[in-house]
């Protein structure tokens, strides 16, 4: 099975380099192992995406926040 880390690779590199800045893949430390986030920039409305894996599209930060309960 491939890792979290080579998929969000994979979809990276897919990644339009005229439609998408600011691309990276963060490294999260947990208690019980490590997690990766893959985040751009979305020209064509200067909002920060995150891409999901289990759905494979990207989602607006703002959306996801909103998801978090407090």
């Amino acid at each position: 099975m491939e890792s979290t880390k080579n998929r969000l690779i994979d979809v990276r590199e897919s990644m339009e380099t005229e439609e998408w800045k600011n691309i990276k893949i963060y490294m999260h430390t947990y208690a019980d192992g490590v997690g990766y986030t893959l985040i751009g920039t979305k020209l064509s409305d200067n909002l920060v995406y995150s891409y999901d894996l289990e759905a494979e599209e990207f989602r607006p930060l703002s959306e996801l926040r909103s998801l978090i309960t407090k």
